[in-house]
Parts: C-alpha cells; sequence; structure tokens
C-alpha cells in the first residue's frame, strides 16, 4: 500500500459559510481558494508524491519517506523561504482513482535533489469531474485527521541537516533560501 501526499494551504480549506473554519468540511460548501489555490491544475494534472507508508503518529525521523517528501517540497529550485508547511494524504488506490477517470504519471518532481525526483507523480487527465473527486478526497483528510503540519523551526532545522550532510546541494538552492538558512 502506499500513499499520495499533497502540500495545502490548510487556512484555504474551509466552508464558505464558515469563516472560522469550525465545522466539518463538506464539498458543496467548500470555499473556493481551496480549490482555485490548493488545487490549481496544470495541462490537467496535479501534483503528488507518493510514499509506501505514513503513520498518523510517526515524526519525520521515524518515517523517511516522508522526510524524503517534505526535503522535496523544501528543495524546489524556486524555494525562497522555509515556512510552515501542512500537507494530506491518502491511500493511493488505483483502482478508486481510474473509476473516477484519473491516470497516475510518474514524473521528475521540482526538487534540487535528483535523489527525491521519482519520489513525484502526477494524477492527469482531470477534469471537473475528477477534480472535485480530489477535492471531496482532501475534505475527507482533513475531516479525518489524515493531514500534517510541520513547523518552521522543524523544516529550518531538517533542511540545514539535510544540506549540511549533502553539501552539493547547497549551491543549488537560491540564494535567498542560503541566507534564510544562516540566520
Amino acid at each position: 500500500m502506499s500513499f499520495l501526499i499533497r502540500k495545502i494551504t490548510k487556512s484555504k480549506w474551509k466552508n464558505s459559510n464558515d469563516p472560522e473554519g469550525l465545522e466539518e468540511l463538506e464539498i458543496n460548501k467548500l470555499s473556493s481558494d481551496a480549490i482555485t489555490s490548493c488545487l490549481r491544475t496544470s495541462k490537467n494534472s496535479l501534483s503528488f508524491w507518493e510514499v509506501s507508508d505514513i503513520n498518523d503518529n510517526s515524526t519525520l525521523e521515524n518515517n523517511i519517506d516522508l522526510k524524503n517528501v517534505i526535503l522535496a517540497l523544501l528543495t524546489s529550485p524556486k524555494s525562497e523561504d522555509v515556512s510552515a508547511l501542512d500537507i494530506v494524504y491518502f491511500e493511493k488506490n488505483e483502482d478508486i482513482l481510474k473509476e473516477n477517470d484519473i491516470s497516475l504519471d510518474k514524473t521528475d518532481g521540482d526538487t534540487i535533489d535528483d535523489n527525491l525526483k521519482s519520489l513525484h507523480i502526477d494524477l492527469c487527465n482531470l477534469n471537473h469531474k475528477s477534480l472535485t473527486f480530489i477535492a471531496n478526497k482532501m475534505c475527507s483528510c482533513l475531516n479525518q485527521n489524515h493531514h500534517k503540519r510541520f513547523t518552521k523551526k522543524s523544516l529550518k532545522d531538517l533542511l540545514k541537516d539535510y544540506v549540511q550532510s549533502n553539501k552539493e546541494l547547497l549551491p543549488k538552492l537560491t540564494s535567498k533560501l542560503q541566507e534564510k538558512l544562516g540566520d
């Protein structure tokens, strides 16, 4: 069994009639900001990362797959800062995805670390129906606590340690991110 992970802006995931985000998410009441911001597609595809296992109680140190995905997200060639990070995750069930006309395509992830690129996967051939299915899946993830938040400090420490162990990556980071790591 494997899981698909997507980075989100959790504050956008609330019902449009619930600005404080206190109620359970409902797809028909979901704020449009969640969809237009966190589920923005490119070429009818949506970027995810894949891990072989995820444990709701695990930390990054205990889950090397999850740690690698987080590092891949942090080492995007466009990253200029480290900030808190929210992810949602759900089981990768190819039959259910296929039933919803979603295909999978293993593509290189947008990270400076060549060792992490293969963890990336695109959900492809998306249309309104399949994107609604994904949005509903994300609502369920949030309602069922299948999400994780990582603090700025923990991510900054993680990235510093990683770059320290992989010195060849440091010059590949943007100059702004290199400065931030020095702070």
